[in-house]
């Protein structure tokens, strides 16, 4: 049987409004990006710096819920 893998609070969450990307870990605004490299080089650097690897989720402009993959 194959585990269903969900958010929790205290992950990552990469959004976007269709024009924006947003990153937030636990609640909290990292940064606000144009390009998707930025976002992705923003998220590896934050994970690093903290020494914290939490999972990655994407959330489309229509709330839509993905696992984010760099």
């Amino acid at each position: 049987m194959k585990t269903k893998i969900e958010p929790m609070e205290d992950d990552m969450f990469i959004s976007c409004d269709g024009w924006r990307f947003s990153v937030s870990v636990d609640g909290k605004h990292i940064g606000t990006f144009i390009e998707q490299e930025d976002v992705e080089q923003c998220a590896k650097s934050w994970m690093e710096k903290n020494n914290y690897h939490p999972s990655v989720w994407f959330v489309s402009d229509h709330g839509n819920i993905s696992q984010y993959k760099f």
